[in-house]
């Protein structure tokens, strides 16, 4: 079906569909039955006018035996001419088998300028071609067939006939027509009128929102039906928009409250993350702390010495000036002297100079550590400075860490970030992994991955409970609160790797297998050596 019909159907008024469909079906009804109709009257008047045909055929025959029989050609035409009295009869032939007398014997023509005799008749029998009928008979004597007698006749008489029958239908089709457009028209008012109303009545409601308005019922029929059916949603449409009503009091009330709760929230939020910060400062601050007690004790040692080498020289040369003095220094005692400061001055001088070291290497470890710049740094002599401040705390535990680690891979990084990364993990070791203050061996693998760098840190400790491993990144997550633990460490680690480092970190663990940790770095430069 055309889309435009289509349209144009869809869009008629019920009235005018009930009215179309109505009057065209009794249309259709009709023209198909008066096609039917007229086709079988054209077939049954075409087979009554064979055998009428045929039947005058066979009487016009056997009135022409004598004059064929006799060759009296004047007398067959005398016949044939009766058949005037026919207007149908356009053709009218006489064929005689005789020797004397061959061909069209006798002919009668209605109009000779549209219909004559055919040099040779058809078989012997009746048919219709070419608009017009035929018969074809044998003139017989003695049961001999001496000629033929050949009638044609005009189909003129049928499509007359035809054409008022078809006239007559007409006028049927038009008066059903007539009367299925009445029937329409009584029809709408017990179909159309009610889902007329039913639309109105919708559409008043949607202009009113007034839910209160019901359709009139019409009776008990399909539609009456469908308008019990929408006054009871109407029902429940107002019973639910009540209860809407008074849902949505209680939503903006429970909303208000929500408001207020979540600024109470986003307050304490806002405390807790400042408090987290605190504490991580404070982590870092005591990390830091750490660090400078360990030095402390580190360099108490050398420093020691250098002052007892110092105060054992300082009496000596007391002794020297009262000898002097008295004049009583001999070349033994003044021997004896120089030796005595040669060796004071090179115990003080070797002293001071791994105090040097050291103080110099806990100087860069905590100015990175409190300073987020980048700065252009070499690797592995980075790591043994941060792990030179870690070793006081190390030495108590019998944990050695080794280091693998180009010696010429050089970067342009944040150092404070690693010092405080491999210093998290350790201590994360020896809390966790050596609690019982076992010796162990950690390992600190260093790889250029790309255009970064990749660190493997690991110990062999008791390693980490599977329950656990999800969490150790966690804020405030620790195993080991009671032994001083603030699970803070590890949580810092995530933080530089993945905020300040640019990179990724995962962890691996199982009970008794050690831990380790691959963290990747990927905020650096990395530095050729042609270019150093």
């Amino acid at each position: 079906m055309n889309a435009k019909l289509r349209h144009w159907l869809w869009n008629l008024s019920i009235r005018r569909k009930l009215t179309a469909a109505i009057v065209g079906t009794s249309a259709v009804v009709v023209l198909v039955l008066a096609v039917f109709v007229s086709g079988y009257k054209f077939y049954d008047d075409r087979r009554a006018m064979l055998t009428d045909l045929s039947t005058l055929a066979d009487v016009v025959a056997a009135t022409s035996t004598a004059a064929i029989s006799f060759g009296d050609p004047h007398t067959a035409r005398e016949i044939l001419q009766a058949l005037n009295l026919r207007p149908a009869i356009l053709v009218a032939c006489v064929y005689s088998k005789i020797s004397a007398h061959p061909g069209v014997f006798a002919a009668y023509e209605r109009d000779q300028r549209h219909h004559a005799c055919p040099d040779q008749p058809q078989e012997v029998g009746a048919s219709y071609r070419f608009g017009q009928f035929s018969a074809v008979s044998n003139i017989s004597l003695d049961g001999d067939a001496i000629g033929r007698l050949y009638l044609a006749q005009s189909d003129r008489e049928i499509w007359l006939a035809l054409r008022v029958y078809l006239l007559v239908l007409g006028g049927v089709l038009l008066l059903s027509i007539g009367i299925a457009a009445g029937l329409s028209r009584v029809m709408q008012h017990f179909v159309a009128r009610p889902i007329l109303s039913l639309a109105q009545t919708a559409e008043r409601i949607s202009q009113t929102e007034n839910y209160a308005i019901r359709a009139p019922e019409f009776g008990q029929d399909e539609v009456g039906h469908l308008i019990r059916s929408f006054n009871g949603m109407l029902a429940q449409i107002a019973a639910a928009e009540q209860n809407l009503h008074r849902l949505n009091g209680d939503l903006q009330a429970e909303i208000a409250e929500r408001s207020r709760a979540n600024e109470e929230l986003r307050e304490t939020l806002q405390q807790l993350r400042n408090t987290q910060e605190q504490l991580i400062q404070t982590e870092k601050m005591a990390s830091l702390g750490a660090l400078v007690a360990g030095v402390a004790h580190e360099i108490n040692t050398p420093i020691g010495i250098g002052v007892t080498a110092a105060s054992t020289l300082q009496g000596k040369v007391e002794e020297l000036r009262h000898d002097f003095e008295n004049q009583t220094l001999t070349s033994s005692g003044l021997r004896r002297f120089l030796e005595l400061t040669e060796q004071s001055t090179g115990m003080i001088l070797g002293n001071l100079e791994r105090s040097a070291v050291l103080i110099q290497s806990f100087k860069q470890v905590a100015v990175d550590q409190s300073n987020p710049d980048h700065r252009r740094f070499e690797v592995a002599a980075y790591l043994e400075e941060v792990l030179s401040s870690l070793r006081p705390r190390l030495r108590k535990t019998g944990v050695e860490v080794q280091v693998d680690c180009p010696p010429a891979l050089e970067i342009d990084s944040y150092p404070g970030a690693i010092s405080q990364i491999v210093t998290n993990l350790v201590i994360n070791s020896l809390v966790h992994g050596y609690a019982d203050n076992s010796a162990g061996q950690v390992s600190i693998q260093v790889r250029p991955n790309g255009k970064g760098m990749e660190i493997t840190y690991r110990d062999d400790g008791r390693g980490i409970a599977a329950e656990n491993l999800p969490h150790i990144f966690d804020p405030f997550f620790t195993t080991a609160r009671g032994a001083g633990g603030s699970g803070l460490g590890l949580h810092i680690v995530y933080n530089l790797v993945t905020q300040q480092l640019g990179g990724r970190i995962v962890a691996h663990s199982a009970p008794g297998a050690g831990a380790e940790f691959v963290f990747t770095v990927a905020d650096i430069d990395l530095i050729d050596e042609q270019h150093r």
